[in-house]
């Protein structure tokens, strides 16, 4: 068991750190009598960029390991274990090797997120399910550490850690593709070593009177975008507000004051956020609102998921930042994450007035998500990531990593908006709404056992 360390990608924020805790202590138990593995949890252990792997291993990886480690085991918060399993296994692989082992995931087409890669055949690479573990072996990971020291590395944007790590391990050819070994899978069953576990619910719901949406648009797009929001997902909200560059009472949309610029929206985003809290603070009906939800006009969302997940969250006593976490120049001291705003980017009420009243923007069209992020890394507030939000479309998606309800999807090109709401968000609506039923439409309901995934 002193052979493997056991690296579980953690976050600090209360609710999820419970899961990496919880990962460790039954690991520990697993070993008892036995002389046990190193385990160590990223958020205690690396800087904030540890999520991305790259960084973690720039940052000395070899801390964590011992003169008799011969595998470095990375896995999730939502990760499951068998211990006997996972050491029984290893000792029939190679350790001497540059081995890199994992359950494999594949791009079913060429997808923005992560740029196109191997256009012409994208199926062809393959990439770590990370809630199923990937196995790294001694000989590999030194020679990463150092490919790190001797070389430049180019990425300045970290999006899906999975597949950059695999791109940097791959080395162009000149590296190694990820091996599949069958004792790591997506879902727990008999053989399985590590296993990912369905994401974890929460036993209460926020009621809509609690949130806030604010949809960023421009005139360009209302007749466009807004009618598909109108039609599908803003049914669900109680309190929704349409944010333009002009007023449009056929909307109605509300003027942000800020003219439209083609890319960034600092200025109109913080102008929004300015105008939200005037208006909760002025606005004595909207006295219970606890969350605020930012939004584009090309985004897709389930509301019912969205007041489940925020029910594990404390908006009163925790400064939460919440969405599809990237990061930017992770690599070095002034890198930092940020919540990508095409999937929504979720405020509690205390960190949206924290916001305001500190943060301004260099220019009126630097990127207003990327500058949130840097003014809340100031206030000491880290974004909370949920791989519920999506900052692309399905079709941009590994099947594997769209198990688990998703809260959000993100623009409409080249797709049917109303298709994919209608596919992986309205029926899930339609099981709530009975749930409902039997209960007033705001108030929290407190027994959600009995609701499982719907495989669409």
């Amino acid at each position: 068991l002193n052979e493997i360390t056991i690296l579980i990608r953690s976050q600090g924020d209360v609710y999820n750190r419970k899961f990496a805790s919880e990962l460790k202590k039954e690991i520990l138990q697993q070993s008892r009598g036995l002389k046990p593995p190193q385990v160590y949890l990223t958020h205690e252990t690396f800087n904030h960029g540890s999520w991305a792997i790259t960084p973690l291993l720039a940052e000395n990886v070899a801390k964590i390991l011992t003169v008799e480690t011969k595998w470095l085991i990375l896995c999730e918060d939502q990760s499951g274990i068998d211990l006997k399993a996972l050491i029984d296994n290893l000792n029939k692989e190679d350790f001497t090797a540059e081995a890199f082992i994992g359950y494999p995931l594949m791009d079913e087409e060429a997808t923005i997120i992560h740029h196109f890669a191997f256009f012409e055949n994208p199926s062809w690479f393959l990439y770590p399910f990370l809630n199923a573990g990937v196995g790294i072996t001694i000989p590999l990971l030194n020679r990463l550490l150092e490919r790190l020291n001797n070389e430049k590395f180019s990425t300045e944007f970290f999006i899906d850690p999975s597949h950059e790590f695999s791109m940097f391990v791959w080395n162009n050819g000149k590296g190694h593709k990820l091996k599949s070994a069958p004792y790591f899978c997506q879902q727990r069953k008999i053989g399985c070593a590590i296993y990912s576990k369905p994401y974890a619910t929460c036993d209460k719901w926020i009621p809509t009177e609690n949130i806030f949406f604010a949809v960023k648009t421009c005139s360009k797009f209302h007749l466009e975008r807004v009618p598909i929001i109108q039609s599908t997902w803003s049914r669900d909200t109680k309190y929704i507000r349409f944010y333009s560059d002009v007023t449009d009472k056929s909307v109605p949309t509300i003027n942000s004051g800020i003219p439209n610029t083609k890319a960034g929206h600092c200025e109109k985003a913080m102008s929004i956020l300015s105008l939200i809290v005037k208006e909760i603070e002025s606005n004595t009906s909207l006295s219970k609102v606890d969350w605020i939800v930012l939004s584009d006009d090309d985004t897709l969302m389930s509301v019912k998921q969205l007041q489940n997940t925020l029910g594990c969250y404390d908006s009163q006593n925790e400064d939460i930042y919440l969405g599809e976490r990237y990061g930017y120049r992770l690599l070095s001291p002034d890198g930092f994450n940020y919540i990508t705003g095409g999937g929504g980017i979720v405020f509690s009420i205390r960190t949206i007035k924290k916001l305001v009243n500190r943060c301004s923007c260099p220019t009126r069209s630097a990127p207003d998500d990327m500058i949130i992020g840097v003014c809340l890394k100031q206030l000491g507030i880290e974004p909370i990531h949920s791989p519920r939000f999506h900052q692309a479309r399905p079709i941009d998606y590994s099947k594997e990593l769209l198990t688990d309800s998703p809260i959000s999807f993100h623009k409409f090109w080249q797709i049917d908006p109303l298709e994919v709401y209608r596919k992986w968000f309205e029926n899930w609506n339609q099981i709530e709404n009975k749930l409902y039923a039997s209960t007033e439409r705001n108030d929290i309901i407190d027994d959600i056992s009995t609701i499982k995934h719907i495989d669409l």
